[in-house]
């Protein structure tokens, strides 16, 4: 029971082998990179050098503090995939809320899993992605433009 992935951050290339109670960090490409392994521990790799650590829970062990965001496709390593998402969807959504409301100075109520649902069903199985996410914003009565490849983040 493991997976393999490789992130690519400030000009280095992690690679980061996850087994049942280990996760090994491997610095494929780069000079250095330094990160934040549980919250706790700090890690920093040299070029190609690895480093091997305990995981109390593999899936919400690994903490990426440092990195600006990694977007991963895991849903066929990971068991109960649909939880995650919902999670990660749930709390992005509140927290667009949050940020139009002081916009708007209004009080916009957070995101239910009633709410969730039908966003799954596009996201999930592979509808039109960005149909779920207009309708959800259309129920809210919000207007978010769509955006462009070399828009900011």
């Amino acid at each position: 029971d493991s997976y393999m992935f490789r992130v690519t951050f400030k000009n280095a290339c992690l690679k980061v082998e996850v087994q049942e109670k280990t996760v090994t960090y491997t610095l494929v490409e780069g000079p250095s990179l330094r990160f934040i392994h549980s919250e706790t521990t700090r890690v920093s790799l040299k070029a190609h050098k690895a480093v091997t650590l305990q995981l109390k829970d593999k899936f919400t062990d690994i903490a990426t503090l440092e990195f600006d965001g990694i977007i991963f496709d895991m849903d066929l390593l990971m068991p109960n995939v649909d939880a995650y998402h919902m999670a990660a969807w749930v709390a992005t959504l509140n927290e667009f809320l949050l940020l139009r409301g002081t916009q708007d100075n209004t009080t916009y109520a957070p995101v239910t899993e009633e709410e969730y649902l039908p966003l799954k069903h596009t996201w999930v199985y592979g509808a039109d992605r960005h149909a779920g996410l207009r309708a959800f914003l259309a129920r809210r009565g919000l207007d978010l433009p769509c955006g462009v490849s070399t828009d900011p983040p």
